[in-house]
């Protein structure tokens, strides 16, 4: 076995499923998996965990601008949270893991005001703070220990019956309204601390080694998408389409003290017209040219706002790294003239600005008339 690797792996899912009519339906799903691989030369062992996670109640929490210094309630929240964990891990920790220490507890570093052995920059203090914030529930209450979760649900909403109420029947064929939501987190790359538990408090300033040591940190992954989407067909052709998406992947490296925040926001806005029978206001021989078959006119309008934060929990700065807000229209007129042959007109017009001073604004517009034949 020396020199060898061994990999295992395991996951549980769980998905769940309701319509009522064909009209709402509703799925559910919960997850979790872990791994580890391990190294026989070095005794060492490499693992990691995911879990589906419920961070709805910081999902719309607002991002500040560069005057607030891009601040957040949730970072707020994080950085709050560390005092309250800290304590809890203390009185933990050198009551069950270090009795050594346990005269100790209540201890103060004299610098910084936090419990002896668990500073704001020590690993579990961080995670569970991140945890506690994060997923908006209180410090004081929070579960020290991440494997031990339950998984939380992600869910998919769908509803077709609006057009079938209010009399709305007369007016349109399709009203589809959908919501979904996904979370999960990321315990990436850890490895058991050999330390753990017999590691020494040098001074009143030094951190306690954790269990665990998490090599690339503990990231976040939640997406909207859609928050809330509308798509509704109406008898006389029209078509309208109203969609809000949200998502962000929030990345905590515990080894650098740095957190990275990716935020996305968009909005999509369409509308379209299928009719037949047109006439043009062109005249070919003497006759104004008729338009016989669908004639397909869309417009689609759409905002992207993107923001990449870098946050030093040291020093206590937060940088906006990149960031975009995107505008986007695209119109165009789609006809078929037979079955072989299909004309298109469209116009694209994108504009750019970013989010910092080193990137310019810059606009993209393309236009142009295709024409496309089909071998059959």
């Amino acid at each position: 076995m020396l020199g060898k690797r061994s990999d295992h792996s395991s996951s549980e899912s769980l998905s769940l499923s309701s319509a009522y009519h064909p009209l709402i339906c509703i799925r559910a799903s919960f997850f979790s998996s872990s791994g580890s691989g391990s190294f026989w030369t070095f005794l060492s062992s490499v693992s990691f965990f995911s879990i589906s996670f419920f961070s709805w109640g910081t999902a719309f929490d607002k991002l500040g601008d560069v005057a607030q210094n891009y601040g957040s309630e949730a970072f707020t929240s994080f950085k709050d949270n560390r005092l309250v964990i800290a304590q809890r891990l203390q009185a933990q920790e050198f009551t069950n893991g270090n009795q050594r220490f346990e005269d100790r507890i209540g201890d103060l570093d004299p610098n910084t005001g936090f419990p002896v052995g668990y500073g704001q920059t020590q690993q579990d203090v961080m995670l569970y703070s991140f945890l506690s914030a994060y997923s908006g529930k209180d410090a004081k209450g929070i579960l020290l220990n991440p494997f031990k979760r339950l998984p939380a649900p992600a869910w998919q909403i769908s509803y077709n019956g609006l057009k079938d109420l209010f009399g709305l029947k007369k007016y349109f064929t399709n009203i589809s309204i959908q919501h979904a939501y996904n979370s999960t987190l990321n315990l990436n790359s850890y490895y058991s601390e050999l330390s753990y538990g017999i590691d020494t408090i040098v001074n009143d300033t030094n951190n306690l080694k954790s269990q665990y040591t998490f090599q690339q940190g503990v990231s976040l992954i939640e997406r909207l998408t859609p928050v809330l989407g509308v798509d509704v067909t109406m008898k006389n052709g029209l078509t309208l389409k109203l969609e809000h998406k949200r998502d962000r992947n929030i990345t905590m490296f515990m080894n650098t003290f740095q957190m990275i925040e990716q935020r996305n926001m968009e909005w999509v806005i369409g509308a379209g017209f299928v009719t037949k029978g047109v006439k043009l206001p062109i005249k070919y021989r003497g006759s104004r040219i008729f338009l016989e078959n669908n004639l397909n006119f869309r417009f689609d309008l759409s905002i992207r706002d993107g923001i990449t934060v870098r946050r030093d929990i040291e020093l206590g700065t937060n940088t906006a790294q990149a960031g975009n807000r995107i505008f986007s229209i695209k119109p165009n007129i789609d006809y078929k003239i037979n079955d072989n042959t299909n004309l298109r007109m469209f116009y694209n017009r994108t504009l750019t600005e970013p989010k910092n001073s080193q990137s310019f604004r810059s606009a993209i517009t393309d236009f142009g008339i295709s024409l496309r034949y089909t071998l059959q």
